[in-house]
C-alpha cells in the first residue's frame, strides 16, 4: 500500500484508516473458518500483489496449515 507505483496507491487517500498492518493470526484463522463454514465443497484463497508477501513465510505456513 506505500509503493508509489503500485496501481492501488491512490485508494489510500479515500480511506478513514490508511492502512492496517498485516493480518493477525487470529482474524486469518476467523476467516478460514467462517469461509469453511459457508462452503463445503470447493474454496480458494488468494493473495494479490506484494504487500501480502511482506507477512512473511511463517504466516503462510499458519494459514496452509489452518486450511488444512
Amino acid at each position: 500500500m506505500c509503493c508509489k507505483y503500485c496501481f492501488y496507491h491512490d485508494e489510500i487517500a479515500r480511506r478513514n484508516v490508511p492502512y492496517r498492518g498485516i493480518m493477525q493470526k487470529k482474524t486469518a484463522d476467523a476467516l478460514i473458518e467462517k469461509v469453511f463454514e459457508q462452503e463445503k465443497q470447493a474454496v480458494l484463497f488468494a493473495f494479490q500483489g506484494g504487500e501480502p508477501m511482506i507477512a512473511g513465510l511463517d504466516f503462510f505456513k499458519s494459514f496452509v496449515k489452518k486450511v488444512r
